[in-house]
């Protein structure tokens, strides 16, 4: 999904909601590739504070 539709955050976003129930880390890879190709987007932005607010309850 990711590959044919990049240029939309909110596959971005899907796809780390996806991870997260298996592997939070990989969730936050999701994420920061997003934010690598929307470097602009609040989306992910607000998305990514909350997976590394989960990470650190987690640790």
């Amino acid at each position: 999904m990711i590959k044919n539709f990049s240029h939309n955050p909110e596959v971005w976003q899907v796809a780390a909601a996806w991870y997260i129930r298996r592997d939070l880390n990989q969730a936050l890879n999701v994420i920061h590739k997003g934010l690598m190709i929307h470097k602009d987007c609040q989306l992910l932005y607000s998305e990514a504070i909350q997976l590394e607010l989960l990470n650190r309850e987690k640790r």
